[in-house]
């Protein structure tokens, strides 16, 4: 939103199109940026525009079916097709579809914000770094509920309007399809909105970096295998593990690895916060990093963002190549067992807190 209200403040207050002491292409460049932040008056258009004729009949969509079959889904086909084959391996289809959505019902208030007062717009700074200890449905569900309403209220009235007018079948048919398609997505965006617990409060890069852990005047062979701003993921072989003889949890240490960033070693001290036994007869141990001192955060920043390498990896691991129709199953399948859960625990949520209501009464 902040992002939104501020490349609207852009095309506003100095417009690119006729800024003065620009090329052409830049007034392109910056007007494409600014200009794309208005995409959520298009996507409520969209949301809506079903509606508008399975409840008041104004007709959005002038095809009858064999049109629709002949011109309309050989395009969306296509489409779904060629985004494939040129973004395939690093977008999955309609995931903006759903991102934008989502983004579209909170970045419209801070644009219309912006509209009404270009120089000044009002904006609430939102918590960071939040560590959630249980899963809970984020307070941002609200308006979505009432979409949710309204798509299931438009799709029964194409059901009675395909009753009292069968000879326009064909147009109700094919809106039904897009208010289907809008309400998929819904579910979906239900689903995004149950915020799922987090161990971490910052993301974890695999890694494989030798290390040596150095505790109580022991030097022994490591292998960093997870890293994030804040700790370390470290492998031990079991044999060499037990040889230490000694409980780690809570133990403090020092981690030993070449940082490429740097080109050099980083020692970094910490204390065991976890200690878990793997099947391989190795043991992975958490550390927590010692960051009191400035020199020990530059280390481990050096070693965990400085090899861009590292996250390369990190995304090929996270984003495999999927077919159209994997990542459409994955989508609405996924999204349709989160709302699931999303609508019990409000189910949960609302009982208890009419009981504690009752009580109080």
């Amino acid at each position: 939103m902040r992002w939104a209200q501020g490349m609207v403040q852009i095309f506003m207050l100095k417009n690119p199109l006729f800024f003065k002491g620009l090329k052409p292409w830049q007034r392109l460049c910056y007007t494409s940026s600014s200009g794309f932040w208005f995409f959520p008056f298009a996507r409520a258009t969209f949301l809506v525009a079903p509606s508008a004729y399975l409840f008041f009949g104004l007709k959005i969509y002038d095809a009858n079916m064999t049109e629709f079959f002949s011109y309309a889904l050989p395009h969306l086909m296509g489409a779904l097709i060629v985004t494939d084959f040129l973004f395939g391996r690093y977008r999955w289809a309609l995931v903006s579809e759903l991102y934008e959505l989502m983004q579209s019902l909170y970045s419209l208030p801070a644009i219309l914000e912006v509209i009404k007062s270009p120089r000044s717009p009002e904006f609430a700074v939102t918590p960071k770094g939040e560590f959630m200890d249980e899963n809970f449905i984020t307070s941002l569900a609200g308006p979505f509920y009432w979409l949710l309403a309204f798509n299931l209220a438009s799709l029964t009235a194409g059901f009675i309007r395909l009753q009292v007018i069968p000879q326009d079948s064909d147009v109700i048919l094919i809106t039904m399809f897009w208010e289907a398609f809008n309400l998929s997505l819904m579910v979906c965006a239900i689903g995004a909105l149950y915020e799922l617990k987090q161990r971490r409060q910052e993301p974890r890069v695999n890694a494989d970096i030798a290390a040596r852990v150095i505790v109580n005047g022991k030097s022994v062979p490591a292998t960093i295998v997870d890293m994030s701003s804040g700790g370390l993921g470290v492998r031990i072989k079991g044999s060499v593990f037990q040889k230490l003889n000694m409980n780690l949890t809570g133990q403090e240490l020092v981690v030993r690895a070449y940082s490429a960033a740097m080109e050099a070693e980083v020692n970094l001290p910490g204390s065991v916060i976890a200690t878990v036994h793997k099947p391989d007869d190795s043991v992975v141990i958490g550390i927590k990093v010692d960051l009191h001192e400035l020199d020990h955060k530059r280390q481990l920043v050096a070693l965990v963002y400085g090899d861009s390498e590292l996250w390369v990896k990190e995304r090929a691991a996270r984003m495999p190549t999927c077919t159209v129709r994997e990542t459409l199953w994955f989508l609405f399948s996924s999204g349709a067992r989160s709302s699931a859960a999303h609508f019990r625990q409000l189910w949960i949520d609302t009982m208890a807190a009419m009981r504690r209501k009752l009580r109080g009464a």
